[in-house]
């Protein structure tokens, strides 16, 4: 394939990267969001926001829309984890509940190494 003929993918930057390096990009970065690096999910769906949006790799677009949902789903889970334990405190779990697993909670010197 001729450079003329090579297809690209626009980011967010304006800029153009070739396809196959979005390809490869968009799927390490989404991979990568499972190794407890979520936020990797947003940044990949924000890089790569004007193929998403209109379409033109499915591919980049496959990845993107993966990235947005994963990162959706732990939102989610995050602001309710926000509401029950930083909010609601005991009102909404059971002070039981809440005082088992509320960090603040735990003395340092029971720790065992």
């Amino acid at each position: 394939m001729s450079e003329a003929d090579e297809q690209y993918v626009r980011t967010i930057d304006g800029g153009d990267i070739p396809s196959e390096q979005a390809h490869r990009l968009c799927k390490k970065i989404f991979y990568a969001g499972f190794a407890g690096l979520p936020w990797l999910w947003f940044v990949n769906v924000w890089l790569f926001w004007p193929d998403l949006r209109h379409g033109h790799d499915l591919t980049v677009q496959k990845y993107a829309r993966w990235s947005a949902t994963g990162f959706g789903v732990i939102a989610v889970l995050l602001l309710a984890w926000i509401a029950v334990f930083s909010i609601g405190q005991g009102k909404l779990v059971g002070s039981s509940f809440f005082d088992e697993w509320n960090l603040a909670n735990i003395d340092p010197g029971n720790l065992q190494a």
